[in-house]
């Protein structure tokens, strides 16, 4: 299986002094300054979500989102909307604390992962959509770097 590591970088402040609208206390990471939000499709953006970080990855992309929804209801969300997006679920994990979608759409591969932040309202989100000829085999995994 391909696994493409993803760099978390300076998480918010103890005093939320970071400039975003996310509580410090959750632990979430700050956006990057530049962060390209038009590559990441609306399809995979809850209301209210933040882009934190997102680039091209593999003839798609590969994108940290922050989403104000705990890990259940983001997951619910996720899968209405891959779904109504015509994705194919092709394997699914659901760890109550974490939770993973693996899809399938056409040429493209895609892996969503869910992560619990400190908060029970607030998640944080990887998604990885890659062109499946480039990766070689396997599912795509945006898994965050260990600290």
């Amino acid at each position: 299986m391909l696994i493409v590591v993803v760099l978390l970088g300076v998480a918010c402040d103890e005093n939320g002094e970071d400039g975003s609208a996310r509580p410090a206390d959750c632990g979430l990471p700050s956006p990057e300054a530049d962060v390209d939000v038009s590559l990441v499709p609306e399809v995979f953006l809850p209301d209210e979500a933040e882009v934190l970080r997102a680039e091209r990855e593999r003839g798609g992309f590969l994108a940290m989102i922050g989403v104000p929804l705990g890990v259940q209801d983001a997951l619910g969300f996720y899968r209405r909307a891959v779904r109504s997006a015509r994705y194919e679920v092709i394997q699914a994990d659901n760890e109550g604390f974490e939770a993973e979608l693996y899809l399938r759409k056409g040429k493209f591969l895609a892996a969503i992962q869910i992560r619990t932040s400190k908060c029970d309202d607030e998640s944080v989100v990887f998604v990885n959509v890659v062109d499946a000829a480039q990766i070689g085999g396997g599912l795509p995994s945006p898994s965050p770097a260990e600290s």
